[in-house]
């Protein structure tokens, strides 16, 4: 039977990477049967290659309500258009690491409607599904927002960040399963557990193919080895730090991050948290 695979993330387990090389070895992974497509519609802010944000993202009208209209007739659209694909392909795979956070709190129907859409149009649905420690994770957002966000996010502590972040999805990785699995089934979803010293030969890309059954070999290409490049352990506190320096420049705050970059951890998976974040982890994860 034709397979729909949906890559949902988690956020920030090299999601980015995963896109970037699936769309620049498209014709590769074509070859053996698994088309990536990219759709005509953009979203601000979001990477081309995230081609399964129809599936979650809000349409408006001109006055800038909800346009339900518009959202049913993108989905359809392109729905159609996979269907149209599987003539072709065996399978079709769609990546976007929104959809493990929307599925749960914006989109609860999700599941539901993608189950109703494959009985009708006869092909299966697997979902792929990357896995990081939790408190590794929620260091990686952490350095996220001092890396990239707004001037009042940028110097914010271990401890602002962690008392700031619900007790999301993103961190009850059961329940986020448990939800896909009861629309789904639990045979329907893949997941894989993140990080160097798990992936099949330490590659991301080789471990994401090896789900198709496929292998990294010298016909795909890595342009970028790490789309998201990150700090971690005392890098990142470094680095917060000297974003709160008033006089430093644009160029100066690109130079140490280049600096720390090449002195950071090189597997912050490995690290163990420390108390008091320990502390204060224990209790959002309740």
């Amino acid at each position: 039977m034709k397979t729909l695979y949906i890559h949902i993330g988690c956020p920030k387990t090299a999601t980015t990477s995963i896109q970037y090389f699936c769309n620049e070895n498209k014709e590769n992974i074509a070859k053996h049967g698994v088309y990536f497509p990219v759709f005509e519609q953009t979203y601000p802010d979001i990477n081309p290659f995230r081609n399964a944000h129809f599936l979650i993202a809000p349409q408006y009208d001109k006055n800038g309500k909800i346009n339900i209209l518009e959202e049913k007739r993108l989905f359809r659209f392109n729905m159609d258009h996979i269907i149209h694909m599987f003539s072709k392909y065996d399978n079709v795979l769609l990546s976007d690491e929104g959809i493990w956070y929307a599925a749960h709190f914006k989109k609860r129907d999700l599941w539901e409607t993608l189950r109703k859409e494959s009985l009708h149009n006869a092909f299966k649905i697997k979902i792929i599904v990357y896995l990081r420690r939790q408190d590794a994770l929620l260091n990686a957002m952490w350095n996220q927002k001092i890396k990239k966000s707004k001037k009042r996010f940028c110097s914010m502590t271990w401890e602002e960040f962690i008392h700031t972040t619900p007790s999301a999805v993103y961190l009850d990785y059961a329940e986020g399963l448990n939800e896909i699995a009861a629309e789904l089934g639990s045979e329907n979803i893949i997941v894989r557990r993140y990080g160097k010293r798990y992936f099949k030969n330490h590659s991301i890309y080789d471990d994401f193919l090896d789900i198709f059954g496929l292998a990294l070999t010298d016909e795909y290409t890595i342009s970028t080895f790490e789309r998201n490049a990150r700090l971690s352990g005392n890098t990142n506190e470094i680095q917060r730090i000297l974003n709160s320096v008033p006089s430093a420049s644009q160029k100066d705050y690109t130079f140490f991050y280049h600096m720390l970059s090449e002195v950071t951890s090189e597997d912050p998976d490995k690290e163990k948290l420390k108390h008091p974040a320990k502390t204060i982890l224990s209790k959002v994860l309740k």
